[in-house]
């Protein structure tokens, strides 16, 4: 009987695999962070524009957190950055975590609720903190 060769070691993320991660989700995540305002002051409108335009900005919210749990899952599954990336990689991972933990869209099942204004709150204020790091991706994502 042969014996069992030992576990492959897991393979290092490139980083194009990286950048290809973040780049399929950055114009959402930048997008969302750009109408906060007009989204908070939608929220807080009377008009049937406001809440149509109101709950438009809930399920973006839902979907900046899906996002989120997606891009953090890829990246986490791709192991560990090049070197040069392990800081980027660390801080993105940090700014999808309150994104990724949202329960927005449990919350969210009555649109009017607090629990739901508190969930897409801990989205807002996540948004901002992860367009910082985006920023530090420039270098790496290939513009067509």
């Amino acid at each position: 009987m042969k014996p069992t060769p030992p576990h492959s070691p897991r393979l290092a993320a490139s980083a194009d695999q990286l950048a290809g991660i973040i780049s399929e989700n950055e114009k959402a995540w930048r997008g969302y962070e750009a109408n906060i305002g007009s989204c908070n002051k939608a929220a807080e409108g009377l008009t049937p524009d406001d809440y149509i335009q109101a709950m438009g900005c809930i399920k973006n919210a839902q979907d900046a957190a899906n996002r989120a749990r997606s891009a953090t899952s890829a990246i986490v599954a791709l192991g560990p950055p090049p070197p040069e990336l392990t800081v980027l990689v660390t801080d993105t991972l940090n700014a999808l975590a309150p994104l990724s933990k949202s329960n927005a869209a449990a919350s969210c099942q009555d649109a009017t609720s607090d629990p739901c204004a508190k969930a897409v709150d801990q989205i807002d204020e996540a948004a901002s903190t992860l367009v910082e790091v985006l920023d530090g991706w420039a270098p790496y994502i290939r513009t067509k």
